[in-house]
């Protein structure tokens, strides 16, 4: 691997975003509105972008193992974070105003999962 991301169209084969890593990423997920790409990395942190744009918005190094797991709840306020080392990371996602960033932070921890 060359250490990108790479956001591809299907139907054309096209590159449509790329995001150069640099960590090996070992898990991703989509918010369910497709605004937001969670990445998860072997050395435990998380980075969040800009599924448009491929922006960096957040980035934290959640756990000293790799990330084994990330999904976005339901309605995208929230975002799941598991470690092989029996950890779940709760993270809470809001829109700042009406500039459209995002405003994310960790708000719970779950042990023994």
């Amino acid at each position: 691997s060359d250490g990108v991301l790479r956001v591809v169209d299907m139907d054309t084969r096209r590159t449509m975003a790329s995001h150069k890593l640099g960590l090996n990423t070992c898990r991703a997920s989509y918010s369910p509105d497709g605004t937001l790409l969670a990445l998860g990395m072997l050395d435990g942190s998380i980075e969040v972008l800009d599924s448009e744009s491929m922006a960096q918005i957040f980035k934290d190094k959640v756990r000293q193992t790799r990330i084994s797991d990330l999904k976005f709840s339901e309605n995208g306020r929230y975002l799941a974070v598991a470690s092989i080392d029996a950890l779940i990371d709760i993270y809470t996602i809001s829109l700042v105003d009406s500039t459209s960033s995002h405003s994310i932070k960790r708000t719970g921890r779950c042990k023994g999962h």
